[in-house]
């Protein structure tokens, strides 16, 4: 199943995309299934909770893709450094967020670690993230307050659209609009588009893929 997803991504992005990053989204499958994926040729695995010890595999590239909590976020970094394996965190969404994990961070690891920023384009309640309006704010104070983060783009999860085989989602078009209007001479963005269709197209640079690799949960 893992070989036809990678097609499925390699034949899209053929039409003249880059392609995207492949995270597996393995929420707390067994350790033995997410090794065979390892094994198979798959590089990067997301997680919406923190890993205990033994699942958090030295070899594996593991993104953090779950709600940040402020309490937990020592736990998070001291996890998944014991391994050096803590790939990026995709879900940044505030500034106390971003200092806390900053501090955080700084305080394991000289390197700094990747983030993205996630919006909430949708404006559903229920999801996670800044406000657009708000999104160059907290670019900016990232880049100008946390030293031990590596701004890499923003993510975001659009809400289902029936007509995306004739129109794009418009919340991926918001995230496009964004990242287009952030990009700065010499520097490139990650726009990561949470959806099952139009990920690519869209100028998605990852894709992430769950039940299709590793069944249901």
């Amino acid at each position: 199943m893992l070989k036809m997803v990678s097609k499925n991504v390699n034949e899209v992005s053929s039409n003249g995309h880059s392609p995207p990053r492949l995270v597996a989204v393995s929420k707390e499958k067994p350790v033995d299934m997410i090794i065979q994926a390892y094994e198979a040729g798959q590089k990067y695995f997301g997680e919406n909770k923190v890993l205990k010890k033994s699942r958090s595999q030295s070899t594996l590239s593991w993104h953090f893709i779950g709600r940040i909590q402020s309490n937990k976020i020592k736990k998070l970094t001291g996890i998944f450094n014991y391994q050096k394996n803590l790939a990026m965190v995709e879900t940044v969404d505030s500034a106390d967020h971003a200092e806390l994990l900053n501090s955080s961070w700084g305080a394991v690891s000289r390197k700094p670690l990747p983030v993205l920023i996630q919006v909430n384009t949708s404006g559903e309640p229920q999801k996670g993230g800044v406000h657009p309006d708000e999104i160059v704010r907290l670019f900016q104070h990232v880049k100008d307050n946390c030293p031990n983060l590596c701004l890499k783009g923003l993510m975001c999860i659009g809400m289902q659209f029936t007509g995306q085989e004739k129109h794009p989602n418009p919340d991926f078009v918001v995230g496009f609009r964004i990242v287009t209007n952030l990009l700065n001479a010499g520097q490139s963005w990650e726009c990561r588009m949470i959806s099952k269709k139009q990920f690519i197209s869209l100028g998605s640079t990852s894709v992430r893929v769950g039940t299709t690799i590793f069944g249901e949960r």
